[in-house]
C-alpha cells in the first residue's frame, strides 16, 4: 500500500504521549495548587486510579467510567460515615 507503518505508529504513540503529558501537567498545577506533593502524587491516589481501572475493565473504553461510577460514590459515602470516627481514614 505504500504506508509506513512504522511511522504512522510512532507518530500516534507520540502524539498520545504529548496529550497525556499536557494532561498530567494541568492536573499537576491544578491539585498542587491546593495540596501537597503527597496527596498528588502518593500511594493512595496510586491505588485509587488503579482500582478504579481494574474493578471496570482494564482492556475496555468504558471499563475506567463503569469502575469510576461504582468506587467513587462508595469512597464518598464512606469517607462521610466514618470520617467523623477516623478522622485519618481516606478512601
Amino acid at each position: 500500500m505504500g504506508i509506513d507503518t512504522h511511522r504512522v505508529k510512532l507518530v500516534a504513540f507520540m502524539l498520545s504521549a504529548f496529550l497525556t503529558g499536557i494532561a498530567g501537567t494541568v492536573y499537576c498545577f491544578s491539585i498542587l495548587f491546593l495540596l501537597t506533593t503527597a496527596a498528588a502524587f502518593g500511594l493512595f491516589i496510586i491505588v485509587r486510579i488503579l482500582s478504579i481501572t481494574i474493578v471496570g475493565g482494564i482492556g475496555t473504553l468504558w471499563g475506567p467510567v463503569i469502575g469510576a461510577v461504582l468506587l467513587v460514590p462508595i469512597g464518598e459515602v464512606l469517607a462521610a460515615e466514618v470520617g467523623d470516627r477516623w478522622p485519618d481514614f481516606r478512601t
